[in-house]
């Protein structure tokens, strides 16, 4: 059985510390700053990391750091393939295949939006660093949540490059008042 969207976030990505704090608003209200340059630190290993894993578990030669990003994913990463990568990987291991695998892939497309956009990363504390997001302009873009999503049985249909466009879009109307041409 394919994992619908919560299950996979309840069960891979559960916010860590809120027994603590209350919520994770509570725990991000936090400056944090020594938290936040540790997630930092972890995201630019993960960009790092994301093509030779891109290469590795899609066999693909190349994956850009330009929007064409968003549209390898759509067609290389489905809920199928992520039920093997669950099916092998233990959820108590911080560092198991498909968190990585996804955390990598939302790591990169996070910065080809970043790039594209002229936003920035909002640096989430560790370590929950699947918290963070791109921010352009008062925008955000949660990249973590839409991997994750089309990594799910429920919402795997979904286009991440589509996701994109509508973001962009909103950045552009926000920005200027009107809508891109498509």
């Amino acid at each position: 059985m394919i994992s619908k969207y919560e299950e996979i976030l309840n069960t891979y990505f559960v916010p860590l510390f809120l027994k603590r704090y209350g919520s994770i608003e509570a725990f991000e209200a936090d400056e944090a700053f020594e938290d936040r340059q540790r997630t930092a630190t972890l995201l630019a290993k993960m960009l790092a990391e994301a093509p030779r894993t891109a290469g590795h578990v899609f066999e693909i030669d190349d994956f850009p750091l330009t929007i064409e990003a968003f549209e390898i994913l759509d067609a290389h990463l489905t809920p199928a393939i992520a039920r093997i990568w669950m099916e092998t990987s233990d959820p108590e291991d911080p560092n198991n295949f498909f968190k990585l695998n996804v955390s990598e892939f939302a790591t990169h497309l996070g910065t080809v939006l970043m790039n594209s956009l002229g936003g920035r990363w909002r640096f989430s504390r560790s370590p929950n660093y699947f918290m963070s997001g791109v921010v352009v302009g008062s925008l955000e873009f949660a990249i973590f949540d839409s991997v994750i999503k089309k990594s799910s049985s429920d919402f795997g249909h979904e286009s991440l490059y589509q996701k994109y466009v509508t973001f962009a879009n909103l950045v552009h109307t926000a920005e200027h008042g009107t809508k891109t041409p498509q």
